[in-house]
Formats: structure tokens, C-alpha cells, sequence
């Protein structure tokens, strides 16, 4: 039978059918929240940055993909990398009432992802180990770009 997936806010995209192996690809340029009527897999790209007419002094990556963690296996603390030469992104994902630190430091700026319980925030990272920790499971990527390389990271989870 068919997996119904829907995409919130409702106002990026109508909710799409997917039959058994079936797969669809969404332009998405905002947070949003993926549910389904059945268990699905959803992966996040990174365009190039020729695709995406990015130019300057870091460039704009080349493509990169990361498989997204189901909120079942979201986690409390992670510990992650970030390499040199590349400017260093991390973009979070948690319950709109958890804290989140980074290297002991609050995390602030959270922006909701409209009414889903949810909210997002986007840091720039320096080079080196970092430490994340939660009052609740959360999630998030890992990512950087320099010219015409790239990675995209997920920070892992509980599985």
C-alpha cells in the first residue's frame, strides 16, 4: 500500500504517495518536519556550487548527501569534527522546550519550525573537536564547503 508522506508546514509542499520502493525528490529551501503513514528513508543534498551559481573566495562545495535520522533515534550528546580548510557549518534540530549546548555554551537564535514542536538552528563551527549536549534527544548535520569540495555529515544516533 502507499506511504503518504507529508511535509510541514503544509505550505512548502502537498503531501506525496509513494508506492513500495518508489522514491520522489523534493526542492526544499526551508526547515521542515517529514512524517509518513510507513517507515520511510529520507536523505539531504547538497547541491554544487556550480548548480547552485555559488562563487568567492571559499567557493560553494561540491555535492555532497547525508542519510536523516527518524526521531526514535535522535540522541542526547554527540561528538563531532570539523576540518580545516573548509568554513564549518552545523545545522540542530530539537524539541522547540530543549536546551542545547555546543562545547558547554548555550545554544541560542532557534528558529520554530512552524507548529511542529520543533525548532532549528544554523552555527558556524571552528576547527576541531566539539561536544553537543541536550535536555532531549536531538539531531543535526555537520557540514562545510571550500571550492569544489564539500561534506555533509549527520551527527549520528541512537541506533
Amino acid at each position: 500500500s502507499a506511504n503518504t508522506i507529508t511535509i510541514a508546514p503544509a505550505s512548502i509542499s502537498s503531501p506525496v504517495s509513494l508506492a513500495p520502493g518508489e522514491v520522489t525528490e523534493l526542492a526544499i529551501d526551508s526547515d521542515v518536519e517529514l512524517s509518513g503513514t510507513a517507515p520511510f528513508a529520507a536523505t539531504q543534498l547538497m547541491v554544487s556550487q556550480l548548480y547552485a551559481g555559488m562563487s568567492g573566495p571559499s567557493g560553494g562545495g561540491d555535492p555532497s548527501m547525508a542519510t536523516l535520522f527518524p526521531t526514535s533515534a535522535w540522541a542526547d550528546s554527540y561528538a563531532f569534527h570539523a576540518p580545516a580548510s573548509f568554513e564549518r557549518r552545523l545545522a540542530l534540530v530539537a524539541p522547540s522546550s530543549a536546551s542545547v549546548t555546543l562545547d558547554g555554551l548555550p545554544v541560542s537564535d532557534w528558529t520554530a519550525i512552524g507548529a511542529t514542536g520543533l525548532s532549528t538552528a544554523r552555527l558556524t563551527v571552528s576547527l576541531g573537536f566539539h561536544r553537543l549536549a541536550g535536555s532531549a534527544p536531538f539531531s543535526g548535520v555537520s557540514w562545510g564547503y571550500e571550492d569544489y569540495s564539500s561534506y555533509l555529515v549527520p551527527l549520528g544516533g541512537a541506533l
